[in-house]
């Protein structure tokens, strides 16, 4: 069996990010034991999917801080949004 390279023609990126891989550890380490795909190298790069269901999860789970933490419940919020509108069961997100 062989798997085939296509030529990517148009991939577009939200004008924002999501969250950070570095800096919110917190975040990943909840996709990790809730479920997502994890296509990055070892420097942190690459290509994750994580279902709308485990970002609905972490947003009702997750222990948010009163000083800090809105910028990335507005931004999960947001991708579960864009998510439904488009009818996505998943979320793709562009880590580099």
């Amino acid at each position: 069996m062989s798997v085939r390279a296509y030529r990517v023609n148009k991939k577009e990126l939200a004008e924002n990010c999501s969250f950070n891989c570095w800096h919110d550890t917190e975040v990943l380490e909840f996709f990790v034991d809730n479920g997502f795909y994890d296509g990055r190298n070892n420097d942190g790069c690459g290509h994750i999917e994580v279902p709308v269901a485990t970002l609905e999860k972490f947003l009702s789970e997750y222990e948010w801080h009163p000083d800090g933490d809105d910028y990335l419940r507005r931004a999960i919020a947001a991708d579960i949004a864009w998510a439904r509108e488009n009818d996505r069961v998943t979320v793709d997100y562009d880590c580099f």
